[in-house]
């Protein structure tokens, strides 16, 4: 069975039923002794092989009922039933399929990201100009917002072979 999707890769309706079904046949022919239980699992299981495989459920999956389940008129218990895969498979497989939206907290970091290099790039060229001479280094220091230390930090990254 290793290799074998039956459902689309999720494998949990189908084989949770064979699962069951295999104890249901045990404890049937060992409490009633009517029939050799190898012959009868094996009879069960035997059918398992000339099943086809299906198409993974992200390609199964149509445009209106994404559509339903975005908008909540269908749960995703519903569509797992319809589509004969667990309930927790296809809930990850529609969430993977649907756009992001990124959050305020990712909002927030890209922005002070973008300033963060702003600022570096100021301080930079202030480091350069003061290193030419146009600018004093207390001068450029204040302007940039930090020490004199830290504008021969941004000197020395300059200057320094990578």
């Amino acid at each position: 069975m290793t290799g074998t999707h039956f459902d689309g890769g999720g494998g949990g309706a189908i084989l949770q039923a064979l699962v069951s079904s295999r104890k249901f046949f045990q404890n049937f022919w060992y409490t009633n002794s009517i029939c050799d239980t190898k012959a009868t699992l094996s009879h069960t299981f035997g059918t398992l092989g000339a099943m086809k495989p299906t198409k993974p459920l992200k390609d199964r999956l149509t445009k209106d009922i994404l559509e339903k389940l975005r908008t909540r008129r269908m749960t995703n218990a519903e569509a797992a039933i319809l589509f004969n895969v667990g309930a927790n498979y296809m809930s990850r497989t529609v969430a993977a399929m649907q756009k992001k939206n990124p959050g305020k907290i990712v909002a927030k970091r890209a922005a002070t990201s973008e300033k963060s290099k702003a600022r570096q790039d100021k301080r930079r060229g202030l480091a350069i100009e003061a290193k030419a001479g146009t600018k004093s280094w207390a001068n450029a220091a204040r302007l940039a917002g930090c020490s004199v230390r830290t504008l021969y930090r941004y000197l020395e990254k300059l200057e320094s072979p990578k």
